[in-house]
């Protein structure tokens, strides 16, 4: 089952919150704006009385500050497995869509009730990395495999690593290739979208300008 742990400042622990008991996956927890604390990840089991849909569901489960769980959603595909593997406080959701031997990157924002605001699913090799900008500016990372109608030129003859920036009403505004294959995504005010890939010869960490 995936489990949630809370601590305060001096590392006192909590009471374990259990959701599910034989196959959930929780990968990510945020803080929402809201103070809600969600939980992120996949299941193949029944949860809060919403069954299994694809193979595998893309999980969202909201609990209150006092540890109740208030909402619960799944993100499904037919015949496929989904994941949310990467998360943002203001819910911007990434993970990867497997149906047989194809995989896709889904990016999707969320609300605070739990409803899409806006989606995205591109191919890829599946893992995707998410992170929040300036002005609600938001940017995913992964590595593509096919051409964007909404990218001009973007046509890669072999998996390239990608970031594509959003802005706050979910438009695509940028899109620059990256070296090697996409692990981490983050931000600063001070560096700005700074993302880490690996390749064969190494660990890389790129400003992304």
């Amino acid at each position: 089952s995936g489990v949630i742990i809370s601590s305060d400042l001096d590392g006192k622990f909590g009471k374990p919150i259990y959701l599910g008991s034989t196959d959930t996956s929780i990968d990510v927890v945020v803080r929402g704006t809201d103070s809600s604390v969600y939980a992120i990840g996949s299941s193949s089991e029944t949860l809060a009385g919403k069954k299994l849909a694809g193979y595998r569901d893309g999980i969202v489960a909201k609990y209150s500050s006092t540890g109740k769980l208030t909402a619960l959603i799944r993100s499904s595909a037919s015949k496929a497995k989904r994941e949310w593997s990467s998360a943002t406080n203001s819910l911007f959701l990434t993970g990867p869509v497997q149906t047989g031997q194809n995989f896709e990157s889904a990016l999707t924002k969320f609300a605070t009730n739990l409803a899409p605001s806006w989606t995205f699913r591109f191919a890829s090799t599946g893992p995707t990395y998410a992170t929040i900008g300036p002005s609600g500016s938001h940017f995913a990372a992964f590595t593509s495999k096919s051409a964007i109608k909404t990218i001009s030129n973007w046509k890669p003859t072999k998996p390239t690593g990608l970031v594509l920036t959003f802005d706050s009403k979910g438009a695509l505004v940028d899109a620059k290739s990256a070296t090697g294959t996409p692990i981490a995504l983050g931000y600063s005010k001070d560096l700005g979208v700074v993302l880490m890939s690996s390749s064969q010869t190494g660990v890389s960490i790129f400003r992304v300008s």
